[in-house]
């Protein structure tokens, strides 16, 4: 992958949308909601989309499923406050609160976690 962020969108568009029935529009849009995630889970660098070392050892996998998702699951728990989050669930649940987007924004607050 390179730096050019439009290239990527264009490759990924056309190599996992092209088969899809829909709007231009909304295949362009899932090629760069698929940037914007790979970005937010660290698997290319914010500026570009020059894989990181995550994203470099993530590919290395590519070809073993198993091995591929665990470490992914890892990176996940350990590098992204996702045990954080879960424990926010957690603790919603045992206090009773009614868990949806705005009260839970409020509570990720709270416990340190930015939810853009």
């Amino acid at each position: 992958m390179g730096a050019d962020w439009k290239t990527f969108e264009t490759a990924v568009r056309d190599r996992y949308c092209s088969g899809h029935s829909s709007f231009e529009y909304n295949k362009r849009k899932l090629a760069s909601n698929t940037r914007v995630a790979m970005r937010s889970y660290g698997l290319i660098r914010q500026d570009d989309t020059v894989l990181t070392d995550t994203g470099n050892e993530l590919y290395s996998l590519r070809n073993d499923g198993p091995a591929l998702y665990e470490r992914f699951a890892q990176h996940i728990l350990r590098n992204l406050k996702e045990m954080e989050f879960i424990n926010c669930i957690l603790d919603m649940q045992v206090e009773g609160e009614s868990i949806y987007l705005e009260k839970l924004r409020k509570w990720l607050d709270e416990c340190g976690i930015h939810v853009p």
